[in-house]
């Protein structure tokens, strides 16, 4: 059985995305699956949650690279869910209750968004997010750009020879 790997690097610098009001484009959302969540004394629960990436159109001097901003949510649009909050700032309208049976956040790809940056300790979290102003062009999806999805899905090479064993020339150290 083939297994992905654990690759273990040295830590890159990383610089948060400057704090206050900025374009942003949305080029990833992923799902995470179940994730234990504690809230008060009740005992954790299994909750679906989901990662969306924006990227800032700020770019970061160091790494020439636009600034990315993660936000992670459990994945629901209950009247009280931070998600729903998000979106329907986002969208600037609410969800219709047919629309919050079930909102495909695939379509979130490539759309761009106003948001505002704080800073929490070394994180640029987003404390607001609306529609791009009328006549503000939006940015598209960064070059080269590669979606976790497809990265996951890139094979790796097999870590065992035909008998199931791995040789000593497969010991990296």
């Amino acid at each position: 059985m083939s297994r992905m790997p654990i690759i273990a690097k040295r830590a890159a610098s990383f610089n948060p995305a400057p704090e206050g009001p900025q374009q942003a484009v949305c080029v990833d959302v992923v799902d995470l699956g179940m994730e234990e969540e504690q809230w008060g004394e009740d005992e954790a629960k299994l909750k679906p949650k989901v990662r969306i990436m924006w990227h800032s159109v700020e770019v970061d001097p160091e790494t020439k690279k636009p600034y990315a901003i993660v936000e992670k949510y459990t994945l629901s649009l209950h009247e009280k869910a931070k998600l729903r909050a998000t979106l329907e700032s986002w969208r600037g309208k609410k969800f219709t209750d047919e629309e919050a049976e079930g909102f495909d956040l695939e379509t979130l790809l490539g759309v761009n968004a106003y948001i505002s940056i704080v800073h929490n300790k070394q994180w640029a979290n987003i404390s607001a997010i609306m529609p791009l102003p009328k006549g503000m062009p939006p940015i598209p999806i960064t070059k080269g750009f590669v979606r976790k999805v497809d990265r996951d899905a890139t094979p790796t090479k097999p870590d065992h020879h035909e008998d199931g064993f791995p040789s000593d020339d497969d010991i990296p150290f």
